[in-house]
């Protein structure tokens, strides 16, 4: 099982973001990422991860939820993924 929480803040003018990773049985093994610096634009941002620069589409369902599209490579394919997230009360 795993989960995944996307935080998003301003700092010094700038937006960043941090991503949360829980996995394991009943994802107790917790780790977090550096804070990226993000590029808001036109249903999509862009970051920089390690040395590749990422280009993720988004879609907003209501004010709590929105999902998160992507492409990544399994069993050699390039397939489209799309990830709901959900706005923490």
């Amino acid at each position: 099982m795993t989960q995944y929480e996307l935080i998003f803040k301003n700092e010094s003018q700038k937006m960043v973001m941090t991503k949360t990773f829980a996995t394991g049985k009943d994802c107790k093994i917790k780790s977090k990422s550096d804070d990226f610096l993000v590029t808001i634009s036109g249903g999509s941002f862009s970051y920089r991860e390690e040395d590749l620069k990422k280009v993720e589409h988004y879609k907003i369902y209501s004010q709590n939820k929105f999902s998160i599209i992507y492409s990544d490579i399994i069993n050699g394919s390039v397939t489209e993924i799309e990830d709901f997230y959900q706005r923490k009360k």
